[in-house]
């Protein structure tokens, strides 16, 4: 990323150029790594040919983990451009669309009374890593905060700096060693339990997953939209739910606005300790 950005400063790329970049690279790999192969067999006994055959391979394999797509927003992002190429078109639709949007909770989520939650790192009120660590304490302290607001929804922010980040699972290593992922990328809606869960738009059933590690989803469901007719596909998220929700969907079920899915029957149900929320 840094390179891509650095090169983009000083000859800039535009986004035909910028599409391009992850697969030459792994192109130029190949390439050297199969040099490598031909060179050793030329001439077996000249270590040097080959001195860059294994950190070759080392990135390629590296590299085959990373979805093409993942890599080519990464390099537009450095660029700065929209990451997505096609999330204009689906946030213009969404606006547009606003009025047949449904509700994402039954009692819908928009009228009901509700309490907007301060999870980040800096907040005086959300607790320490350690209190969300205790399911039975953070679930205490949720459904105290959203009874003495008298509210029946508790909202966590998309966007937001938390430090509950703290499993193996967020872990990704770097230049200057390992960091954590600290960024919540989703929205946070926190039920009695029981309460129902509802597509907003009509859709298929993209995947469904049981994700029980620690400080996961819990029970997902994945519902792909199309952004009108001939528009491009985007996803909504739905995690924690409950295990019965996941045990009656398939993937490429169809979905109409307005169906419903459980949430969780007890809490801690979820697989991260906390009390029921949905993700979207």
């Amino acid at each position: 990323m840094p390179v891509v950005e650095g090169y983009h400063a000083a000859h800039p790329l535009n986004p035909r150029e910028a599409e391009a970049v992850f697969p030459l690279i792994c192109s130029r790999l190949a390439v050297s790594v199969v040099n490598s192969a031909f060179q050793r067999h030329a001439d077996p006994d000249n270590e040097y040919l080959t001195v860059s055959e294994r950190p070759a391979w080392e990135l390629l394999e590296r590299l085959g983990s990373v979805h093409p797509r993942f890599a080519h927003y990464a390099f537009r992002g450095a660029c700065g451009l929209e990451p997505c190429p096609a999330a204009p078109a689906v946030v213009g639709w969404l606006k547009d669309a606003a009025s047949v949007i449904g509700p994402l909770l039954e009692p819908d989520q928009r009228t009901v009374p509700r309490v907007v939650f301060d999870l980040a790192v800096d907040s005086l009120t959300s607790g320490t890593p350690a209190m969300w660590s205790d399911s039975g304490l953070c679930t205490r302290k949720i459904e105290r905060r959203m009874a003495d607001a008298g509210a029946t929804i508790g909202i966590g922010c998309y966007d937001e700096v938390r430090g509950v980040y703290t499993s193996d699972a967020f872990r990704k290593p770097g230049n200057d060693g390992f960091s954590w992922r600290t960024v919540h990328l989703g929205l946070d809606l926190f039920a009695r339990p029981g309460t129902a869960v509802l597509a907003p738009l009509d859709g298929v059933v993209h995947s469904v997953a049981r994700n029980d590690n620690p400080l996961d989803y819990g029970p997902t469901i994945v519902l792909e939209h199309q952004a009108g007719p001939g528009g491009p596909r985007f996803h909504t998220l739905y995690g924690h739910l409950a295990r019965e929700s996941v045990a009656v969907l398939s993937a490429g079920d169809a979905v109409r606005a307005g169906a419903s899915s459980r949430a969780s029957g007890r809490p801690p149900k979820t697989a991260d300790g906390r009390p029921t929320c949905t993700f979207s």
